[in-house]
């Protein structure tokens, strides 16, 4: 079956007038909440089995019927792979595993198109697209609410480790290259023959916050008030650090660490109020333009608007 199951995967709302219903592994979304026809739309779908026979139910249902459907966007799965349905006016758009973007419409059929999908998928979206804020942090379970649309997004899967050059210690740590010392032991490296080799890179270090939290840098992050809604969150390139900030200084999504090899990065996001970075031994932050990538030592004091974190590291 194309991609993870669906009852695994993230399903974010838009408000809007209509309905999402999500059960173990079907998705329904209706444009019209008041729409007479929603409740027996919604019950039959809650009553059939799911796949391929689900769609084939309510096509059944929907050419029996006398009172006409709400437009609405059904996705499920089986056997055979995910199935997509619309009726009426909605578009569903799907993102593939590749990057290939389609839609499914009703409007060139006399009644609704369905079809099963071919290959994994990285999003569908059905309805208003879940843009707001809340949306990104939304992830409906079980039951059904109120909607403008549906996003729904597969789990992000354990990354594959980076590969990077190194050296090893004598007892077979893992460094950067150039290291004096071992990073984990602090054996001397000064005097040893060392040779690059690929090795998985470690942590490279951590953001302390100003409540004291910890995050580990072991990938790229975005940080801000609601980070989620970023896109290189929202696609998995990427994992959120939720800043609290009552004073709304920190932007939404303010700034990002990228790692590239050993080094750290600090990326301004187009920030309001801007991002400065003060090594460990200056006295004042100096600014980082809009889109302009910094490197950082550990020691670094990172100003986000009136917010400061520190990035602490043993490898520099």
């Amino acid at each position: 079956m194309p991609g993870p199951e669906l009852r695994r995967c993230a399903l974010r709302i838009s408000p809007g007038g209509g309905l999402v219903s999500r059960s173990d592994r079907c998705v329904l979304f209706l444009s019209d909440a008041d729409h007479p026809g929603a409740d027996g739309l919604l019950a039959a779908v809650a009553g059939t089995t799911s796949g391929r026979a689900l769609v084939l139910a309510v096509g059944r249902l929907l050419l029996n019927g006398d009172d006409g459907w709400p437009s609405f966007g059904l996705v499920t799965e089986g056997e055979d792979g995910v199935a997509l349905m619309v009726n009426g006016s909605l578009v569903a758009t799907v993102t593939s595993g590749s990057g290939a973007v389609s839609g499914l419409s009703s409007q060139a059929h006399a009644g609704w198109a369905d079809l099963v999908l071919s290959e994994p998928f990285a999003s569908i979206s059905i309805g208003a697209a879940a843009t707001q804020p809340d949306a990104g942090r939304s992830d409906l379970r079980e039951g059904t609410v109120s909607a403008g649309g549906m996003v729904l997004v597969p789990p992000a899967e354990a990354a594959a480790p980076v590969m990077v050059k190194g050296v090893s210690c004598s007892r077979g740590h893992f460094n950067p290259p150039g290291a004096k010392y071992c990073s984990s032991c602090g054996t001397s490296m000064v005097h040893l023959t060392l040779k690059l080799i690929d090795g998985p890179r470690p942590p490279l270090g951590i953001l302390v916050l100003s409540d004291g939290s910890v995050v580990p840098v072991d990938s790229d992050l975005v940080i801000g008030r609601e980070p989620d809604t970023h896109q290189d969150v929202v696609e998995g390139r990427a994992r959120a650090v939720v800043v609290d900030d009552p004073q709304l200084g920190v932007s939404r999504c303010h700034a990002a660490v990228r790692l590239q090899d050993w080094d750290v990065h600090v990326v301004d996001l187009g920030s309001q109020n801007g991002t400065a970075v003060a090594a460990h031994d200056a006295t004042q932050a100096t600014a980082v333009s809009p889109g302009e990538v910094r490197k950082i030592e550990s020691g670094a004091r990172v100003v986000l608007g009136t917010y400061t974190l520190t990035f602490n590291s043993s490898f520099h």
